[in-house]
């Protein structure tokens, strides 16, 4: 995609462009470990402009921290997000993405996500 970049940014307000494998590595662990609440990719040059990945640590439905990963390929009916216990598959899932893999899903069970109203 010409003139698409890869965008990363985390909750306290820091940006990066076109982000090395390695330092995704470091941003995913931030969020897990160091005190970022969020880290999201995104596809600047996507025709739909809502192309991205994203995780969270976050409560699920059981009450249990957990990492959550979600990804969006257009409008709302294509965002879908999968629970992660394991910092390892989550920082696999979003190099993967970032850098066009076929394999990024691999084994997660994603689930479509809906938005209450």
């Amino acid at each position: 995609m010409t003139g698409s970049i890869i965008r990363a940014e985390v909750e306290s307000g820091a940006t990066y462009d076109d982000p090395t494998e390695e330092l995704l590595l470091d941003l995913a662990e931030r969020v897990h470990s160091m005190g970022e609440e969020f880290l999201v990719v995104n596809r600047t040059g996507a025709p739909d402009g809502q192309t991205f990945i994203q995780c969270a640590e976050t409560r699920d439905d059981d009450g249990m921290w957990r990492l959550v990963v979600e990804y969006r390929e257009g409008g709302p009916d294509r965002h879908f997000r999968a629970y992660v216990d394991e910092l390892d598959v989550l920082q696999s899932v979003i190099t993967g993405w970032a850098a066009g893999r076929l394999d990024w899903r691999g084994g997660l069970e994603w689930e479509r996500h809906t938005f209450d109203q």
